[in-house]
């Protein structure tokens, strides 16, 4: 899937598509079939003490490429004392990957791992891929993406709006839910709270405890008969049920066949977009996925934002 088919990239960026010709897509199993495939030398930042890069096997061969990998220095890490550091420093990731004059020539280090089909590469000096940078850091703290002030979020992720296909289709989505009449007319919306709910995460309590607690420690807040879409990847029925019974929506993607009509994508993109339109959010405690959503709604809305704690599933509000 385009990454600027969900976002609004122009002047932003080259994607993939603008590097490399690609095939039309054939389908959701191999949206991408790649008949010539390029051998590129790639950057791994995973900790020391691990021996195998990140190697996403079927997204990489969808992007028509042979990579194999070499280690960033240790002295690119937050702590290069200890073998365990997952988190790598960005200026100093930008200062060895930049091509003229690198901190460290990449041909003189050691690869750590070659690619499936057995070639060794160092990294390539026009374009520069990583197999994760989940763990990247201005350099002031580490996991610094769970605080507003990261840059990560205020120089690149605020502005990464959804395009208005994206933002539209969420809407007709939530239009369906609310049981507005007409799906299909471009009706305001309804202000409303989206709540996000890992299931993983809540697995040790009920469902109804949760509903209580949400509803005890909001309803002095809220004004005005408020719409509540809750999404979660729950499967169990008697959740879904007991989300209905509560008078709370939800996009039931199976009933509309997302995935049959759109692709393996878009159901959680749906969800992404629909919360990003809230006045209010209440999400997982530790879920990066509410954690974007979070900020979406406090920067893009001015919405009010309430998290739910995983050990003990009381609703406080986020200082962070």
């Amino acid at each position: 899937l385009p990454f600027g088919d969900i976002f609004n990239l122009n002047a932003f960026r080259l994607e993939w598509r603008d590097v490399k010709q690609l095939p039309a897509p054939s389908g959701f199993a191999n949206p991408y079939p790649t008949a010539e495939i390029e051998d590129i030398g790639c950057w791994t930042t995973r900790k020391e003490s691990l021996s195998e890069p990140v190697r996403a096997e079927i997204i990489v061969r969808q992007l028509g490429v042979d990579a194999s990998f070499t280690r960033v220095p240790v002295d690119v890490r937050f702590d290069p004392s200890t073998l365990q550091e997952d988190h790598i420093i960005l200026p100093k990731v930008a200062a060895l990957i930049y091509p003229l004059n690198p901190s460290v020539a990449p041909e003189t280090l050691q690869a750590l791992a070659s690619s499936p089909n057995g070639h060794w590469l160092s990294p390539d000096k026009h374009l520069t891929c990583f197999d994760s940078l989940y763990y990247a850091t201005s350099g002031s703290r580490q996991f610094e993406w769970e605080y507003s002030w990261a840059p990560a979020w205020r120089l690149v992720g605020r502005h990464l709006t959804f395009t208005d296909t994206m933002k539209e289709l969420g809407r007709t989505y939530l239009r369906w839910a609310f049981n507005i009449t007409d799906p299909w007319t471009s009706l305001d919306l309804p202000p409303f709270i989206a709540v996000h709910i890992r299931h993983g995460d809540f697995s040790n309590f009920s469902m109804s405890l949760l509903c209580q607690i949400f509803l005890e420690n909001i309803a002095h807040d809220i004004m005005f008969d408020t719409h509540i879409p809750l999404l979660s990847d729950e499967i169990s029925p008697s959740f879904w049920d007991d989300v209905r019974k509560r008078g709370w929506f939800h996009a039931n993607h199976v009933e509309v066949q997302t995935l049959e009509i759109y692709g393996e994508w878009h159901p959680p993109l749906i969800d992404t977009i629909i919360q990003s339109l809230a006045i209010g959010f209440v999400g997982t405690e530790g879920s990066t996925y509410s954690l974007v959503s979070q900020r979406r709604v406090e920067d893009w809305n001015g919405g009010v934002v309430r998290i739910v704690d995983r050990a003990m599933p009381q609703i406080s509000l986020q200082y962070k």
